[in-house]
């Protein structure tokens, strides 16, 4: 996320040389593209790590009983608090 966030300025202005988009380099407006580019980095990471990853791993949805010792486990735990041994769905 950090490489990318610094990454994300230098090639939005690349790009908006390139394209012609930019009379010059340092241009106030490619600034502020730049900033808000590097912005929407950080926004874009941080939606797919809430939101997209281990949305695919078993999770109780309630509080959970450990299988192996018993404790009672917080509905966002996938591994036992205790005794750290994995949720698994009864069969």
């Amino acid at each position: 996320m950090v490489v990318g966030y610094f990454l994300a300025p230098f090639a939005t202005r690349y790009i908006a040389v390139a394209l012609g988009i930019a009379p010059a380099f340092n241009s106030d407006d490619i600034q502020l593209l730049a900033f808000c580019s590097s912005i929407l980095w950080v926004a874009i990471l941080a939606f797919c790590s809430r939101f997209l990853l281990g949305r695919k791993l078993a999770n109780a949805g309630g509080m959970w009983s450990c299988p192996n010792c018993k404790y009672l486990n917080q509905p966002y735990a996938v591994i036992c608090e205790a005794c750290r041994q994995p949720y698994s769905a009864k069969s």
